[in-house]
């Protein structure tokens, strides 16, 4: 998105041209002799006028060949500036501009004032359709909260699809399924054989042996490895698991023709193998949750816990404690016991292949499939009548659907493999759509940072302008009251006016303020305002008490550094952004990057550094009177204050 950097520095210029009209200095001998008058004029001030309705007119003629050369490809931002050229005409500011320059050519400084506090009313207003684009910002901001819905929705739907694609290749290559799991029996088997044995070695050290506990507790550490191995091929962890992850269990199996009696293993005869709260139902189908189970999590929930007793069983042979050992190695036991029946379970039910399973798992995809179809119901519903092309996403979106609608068809028919397939195609087109929604939604931030970056800047420049002319200014005033030993009664009135002014500085501080506030991305950006703005308001109240000496200077000159670096700092994030640097993350883009904040945080201890120097000064040459007793107060404010924004900024970075 085009930004008109070149009109609006130039529509604040003239902004601050004109605010400055009263001030110029009236022995500028250089303004009495431009060679490029319009007309015949008698007075500096007159000069200095038209120079700004000559601005003015520059400034038309940019928004006439702005908006020819963006006509075609950005007839919005044409249309704005159009726009703005025909309130120029409207509001006639250029003729208002040369009757303020007669009326300062006649010295009628009244009047003047009165016609360009008019004219700078105008000038804000035509400021105001440049930077004022709320509708179209409004369909940004629609058409990002949009894609953030249809990102969550796209993210749901990729990881049911995922967790489905992984049970149907499972059944796919049953085959080579059947062996790895073999392969896992035979080592769980085998891991078991080992820990009975290490239980008889404890059960005999604890009465004739004890030296040999030590070697017994490294055992136990090599076994609980061998388990935790064991449990990453399962594709979990040995961690035990919460008790609100632990697998609900299903009641007892019972005898059908799709369960024969001899399908059970050998383990599961054994009482503690039938009970409910030790075994999963290999024929019912479906988990608590209503998925078809797999009794995987039931045999890594069972080798968690074994791990967590053969921990145990270590730490207490090494502390001498074989009683206690013996407890958690019969615990270790029974859990891989456990988990050993739960596989074999789960290699049964993978070797039958049941019909009624695959239904189920169809089921599943077909309601999968409905949520994708209310996704896109909801996309077309988004889209705007003006737009030709279909949101993002929506098309990859429409070919995972018909993908799932395929793999649903697949396990109806029995054919995992088919299913398999077409579960991956959706998986890849699901991600393709979140791809290209989140790109868009990338896309948007970024547009929407760098106008606000750009209106930050142009603003705080404009407050940078119109602060030097108010420092200069104050300065002048400074020397003929050192000069003169009092001030003249329009040096009072002119006072009065930068008082104002400093104040109107203040004010539009604190709007920035808050916008940094609700923006909510930097630390110490807003901060730096607000510091910015109390010292406006402080160097209003000393201007509006007639005091220009170097305490009030040095207030001025901190602003105006603080501002150039606020400008600084803007620039170079905007430069970063617009030459497609600062990449994308799922996340909304600081105003700042946290280098720059931290440039402004050091900037922010040297300003402090700076002013209890200045302060050293002044307390040398007056008493500490309320003025400056308030001065310790706010430089100590400002010192603590670095030091919470840089806790800050070590939590954040």
């Amino acid at each position: 998105m085009l930004r008109q950097t070149i009109v609006l520095g130039l529509l604040a210029s003239i902004l601050l041209g004109t605010s400055a009209g009263l001030y110029a200095d009236d022995g500028d001998e250089s303004v009495r002799e431009s060679g490029n008058r319009e007309e015949a004029v008698s007075s500096p001030l007159g000069v200095r006028q038209q120079r700004v309705k000559r601005m003015m007119q520059t400034l038309d003629r940019k928004f006439q060949d702005l908006a020819a050369k963006l006509r075609k490809t950005e007839p919005e931002q044409a249309e704005l500036l159009i726009k703005a050229y025909q309130q120029s005409q409207e509001r006639l500011i250029e003729e208002r501009m040369t009757e303020i320059s007669e009326l300062l050519n006649d010295t009628k400084l009244g009047e003047a004032d009165t016609k360009q506090d008019e004219v700078m009313l105008e000038l804000d207003a035509l400021l105001r359709i440049l930077l004022d684009q709320s509708k179209d910002w409004d369909k940004v901001n629609e058409e990002a909260r949009m894609l953030e819905e249809m990102r969550k929705a796209v993210q749901d739907l990729l990881k049911e699809q995922r967790d489905q694609l992984e049970k149907t290749d499972r059944l796919a290559n049953k085959d080579r399924t059947l062996e790895e799991m073999d392969e896992q029996i035979r080592d769980m088997e085998d891991l078991i054989e080992q820990q009975s044995q290490l239980e008889k070695e404890t059960a005999a050290a604890k009465d004739e042996k004890p030296e040999e506990l030590d070697g017994l507790a490294e055992k136990q550490q090599e076994l609980q490895q061998k388990t935790d191995e064991l449990a990453a091929k399962l594709g979990g962890s040995a961690e035990p698991p919460k008790a609100s992850e632990t697998p609900k269990q299903a009641e007892p199996p019972k005898e059908n023709e799709d369960q024969p009696k001899d399908a059970q293993p050998k383990d599961s005869q054994s009482n503690d193998a039938q009970s409910p709260s030790n075994k999963q139902s290999s024929n019912s189908g479906k988990s608590g949750d209503g998925k078809p189970s797999d009794g995987s999590g039931e045999c890594k929930a069972c080798l968690g816990k074994a791990s967590s007793s053969q921990k145990s069983a270590a730490i207490k042979l090494k502390q001498q404690l074989p009683k206690d050992a013996l407890k958690d190695e019969q615990k270790a036991i029974e859990d891989l016991e456990k988990a050993l029946a739960a596989l074999k379970e789960e290699r049964d039910r993978i070797a039958r292949l049941p019909k009624k399973m695959l239904d189920q798992m169809a089921e599943r995809q077909e309601n999968t499939t409905e949520e994708a179809q209310k996704v896109l119901e909801q996309m077309a519903s988004s889209q705007s009548s003006e737009s030709k092309s279909p949101p993002k996403g929506m098309k990859n979106l429409q070919q995972a659907q018909d993908s799932m609608k395929q793999a649903a068809d697949g396990l109806r028919q029995v054919d995992a493999d088919a299913a398999a397939k077409d579960q991956e195609k959706a998986v890849e087109e699901l991600k393709k759509a979140l791809d290209e929604i989140e790109q868009r939604l990338a896309q948007l931030r970024e547009d929407t940072l760098i106008d606000r970056l750009s209106r930050l800047e142009a603003r705080f420049r404009a407050m940078l302008a119109l602060q030097k002319e108010i420092t200069a200014a104050t300065l002048t005033i400074a020397e003929n009251e050192n000069e003169n030993g009092k001030l003249s009664r329009s040096e009072r009135l002119k006072l009065r006016k930068l008082s104002s002014q400093e104040r109107e500085l203040a004010e539009k501080a604190f709007q920035t303020l808050d916008i940094l506030v609700e923006d909510g991305t930097s630390v110490v950006f807003p901060r730096v305002v607000k510091n910015v703005q109390e010292d406006l308001e402080l160097v209003a109240n000393q201007l509006a008490d007639q005091r220009t000496d170097a305490y009030t200077q040095s207030l001025q000159q901190g602003v105006e550094v603080t501002l150039q670096e606020l400008i600084d700092a803007l620039q170079r994030n905007l430069k970063k952004k617009k030459g497609g640097g600062g990449g994308s993350c799922d996340c909304e883009p600081p105003l700042l990057p946290g280098s720059a904040e931290l440039k402004l945080l050091r900037s922010m201890q040297v300003r402090v550094n700076r002013r209890t120097e200045a302060f050293d000064k002044l307390k040398e040459a007056d008493k500490l009177d309320d003025r400056l007793e308030k001065e310790v107060a706010n430089i100590t404010a400002l010192q603590e204050e670095v030091a919470e924004m840089t806790l800050e900024l070590a939590e954040k970075y």
